[in-house]
Order: structure tokens, then sequence, then C-alpha cells
């Protein structure tokens, strides 16, 4: 049985510093407001590495993956803290996800487990000296995937890992693949993966109300 997949990345958490939440963050920063530079969209890196396939559950068309996700993007509204950090880079801590502007991600086809950004448990921040945004975060999601069975025990499955913005259109906030990569001890005793791809998919919609 044969089992083709779509993208995802590990790094080492550094040290984080502590108490420089005020020489960061302005008494005007407004972390609901998304950080557009001359009215352009925001622009959001993603690298998903996928390192665990947990499970496939042919009779409910679904399958459950370990992913690491990593976000990167520019918010030139905050100051980095140069006179406390002498490196290039700083660690901050999960809370900081209530302090700082991030994307409003979910996985499309998620049915269940960290679906959105909202949901991410574990999570961390890196914030470089150019004011680029590192978000890293290991997330369970179980996702839909349209199996088709009928040339089983020959079959072949094309399942997708769809990441959109939950609120956010292309004009505000722009999605773009960085990379996808599969963990090297990736493996599962039912289904050989045969590739990965990614691909990026724009729509716009448009929404008509009757009164």
């Amino acid at each position: 049985m044969k089992f083709v997949f779509i993208s995802i990345v590990c790094y080492l958490i550094p040290l984080s510093v502590a108490n420089i939440i005020a020489d960061i963050i302005s008494k005007e920063y407004d972390n609901l407001l998304p950080p557009k530079s001359n009215d352009e969209p925001v622009l959001v890196n993603i690298t998903l590495s996928l390192l665990n396939l947990r499970s496939v559950k042919a009779q409910d068309l679904t399958f459950t993956v370990d992913l690491f996700v990593h976000q990167y993007w520019t918010d030139n509204r905050l100051t980095y803290p140069s006179s406390d950090v002498k490196e290039n880079s700083v660690t901050l801590h999960s809370s900081w996800s209530n302090k700082l502007w991030i994307p409003d991600i979910y996985f499309k086809n998620g049915i269940s487990g960290e679906i959105s950004a909202q949901q991410f448990k574990t999570t961390y921040f890196i914030l470089h000296s150019n004011k680029t945004i590192f978000m890293a975060s290991r997330v369970t999601v179980q996702l839909v995937c349209d199996m088709d069975f009928t040339q089983y025990p020959h079959d072949s499955h094309l399942c997708s890992i769809k990441v959109t913005s939950l609120s956010d259109q292309r004009s505000t906030v722009e999605l773009d693949w960085s990379d996808f990569i599969m963990s090297k001890r990736l493996h599962h005793t039912d289904y050989l993966i045969e590739f990965v791809s990614k691909d990026r998919c724009d729509k716009s919609y448009v929404i008509v109300l009757r009164l």
C-alpha cells in the first residue's frame, strides 16, 4: 500500500532573556493589527517539518501527524533591545503569543488536535535584530484525506496538509511556503511515503448579503 504526502523543521531552543517587554513593545503597540509596511501585506513564510505519521484511519479517511510549524515575518513596530542583548537575536517565551501580533493560520483540512495558531501549545519566538520574528510550534493534528481504495491492495493516496489564514485576506497577510521537510526517522509499517511536494492556492471569495 502506498501513501503520498505533502511538507516540515527542528531547532534547539536558545536561552531566553527576561524583563525586556517594555524595551521591545511600545505603549502604542496593538497586537490585533497586522504589521503592514507601506500598505503591503505582511509576508509570512512557513516551514512544516513532518516528525511522525501517528496513524492512518481508512474508515474515517483521516491521518494524524506530529509537526513542527515554523513561521517567519517582520514587525517593524518592535524595538530590538540592543542595550540589554549583545547577540543578534533574543528568544522569547511562549507567553509572548499574547503580546505580539501572530498570524492566525490554521489547518484547513484539520478536524481535531491543535488546528489553529490559538491552539498551538508548544511555542517559542526568536526576535532578530532586523525585527524579523521566528515562531516555532510543535503540534499534533488530525487531517482529512480523500483516500481511494479502488486499486486495493495496490492503492496510492494523495493527502494534503492545507494551511490558510483564518480571518486575514491576502491584501493583509500573504502566506508562502518556505520549505516542507520530512524527518529521516519517519516510518510507518503499513504505508510507504512515495514523494512530497508543496504548492499554493490563492482564491478570492465574494460574499453577497441580501436584506
